[in-house]
């Protein structure tokens, strides 16, 4: 499981818009997906430079990416969740997401 996390995280290629990197690697707790948005509890209590809800929360809406990366970043995330690899998620630096969460940028560390 971890090799093909492995593999679908280089295989993806995400755009870095304006980057804050101060998250913190950990394992995803929980994901909750709607139709329009992807709400991930992930234990960071990072606030994040936009000044966002300091919460252990971070999300994005799916209109965010185009069809195809939304697909690479939801398999990389239940990947990552199915195979307990922590990551470390790369937010917004200037928006919040849905929920006034840290707003993902689809770009992640493992």
């Amino acid at each position: 499981m971890r090799k093909i996390f492995l593999i679908l995280v280089v295989v993806t290629s995400f755009c870095i818009n304006a980057s804050d990197w101060g998250g913190k690697t950990a394992l995803i707790e929980k994901m909750y997906v709607y139709p329009h948005a992807v709400i991930v509890v992930q234990g960071d209590v990072y606030a994040g430079k936009a000044g966002c809800d300091n919460n252990n929360k971070w999300s994005f809406n799916w209109n965010s990416f185009t069809p195809e990366v939304a697909d690479r970043v939801y398999s990389s995330l239940l990947s990552a969740y199915m195979a307990k690899v922590p990551i470390k998620p790369i937010f917004h630096s200037t928006e919040c997401g849905p929920e006034n969460d840290k707003k993902f940028t689809g770009s992640l560390v493992i």
